[in-house]
Formats: structure tokens, C-alpha cells, sequence
């Protein structure tokens, strides 16, 4: 289990979506779209991480942070 997935119940993080599952499809191939190009389905966020991100707070009433503060917090306490 990776920090990030430790942290999410802090962090902005959508708790019932596998990071793993993520979908690609092949957009069929245009003039005015490169060769190379892939569309990424955008996955639905769950109803919690909705909540969670609506009230900056998670299930048990602590406050969510971005991971971006979260390093800022550790680099702060490790000077």
C-alpha cells in the first residue's frame, strides 16, 4: 500500500476508485487529430469524494488537505 493511498481519508483523494483501473479508449483517427492521440475516459467520482471535497472534511470530520500541503507539512517538519 503506497503514502498516498495510506493518506487519502485525509487528502482529496476519491477513496472508492482503483488508481489502476483507469480507462483508455482509441479516438477514431481525423485529419485535425495527431496520430498518436488516445482519449482518456474520465471516471465518475464517487458520492463521498464529492462530499468530501463539497465540506473539505471526510467521513470522521477531520479536515482534507492536497497532497501538495501534506509535503509542504513534512518538508516544514523536517528542517
Amino acid at each position: 500500500m503506497s503514502l498516498q493511498q495510506k493518506l487519502a481519508p485525509l487528502l482529496f483523494e476519491d477513496e472508492e476508485i482503483d488508481p489502476s483501473a483507469s480507462l483508455r479508449v482509441n479516438v477514431e483517427r481525423s485529419r485535425n487529430i495527431d496520430d498518436n492521440y488516445e482519449d482518456v475516459i474520465q471516471a465518475r467520482r464517487s458520492d463521498s469524494a464529492i462530499a468530501k471535497d463539497r465540506k473539505k472534511r471526510n467521513e470522521d470530520n477531520l479536515p482534507v488537505h492536497s497532497s501538495n500541503t501534506v509535503v509542504m507539512v513534512e518538508l516544514l517538519l523536517n528542517l
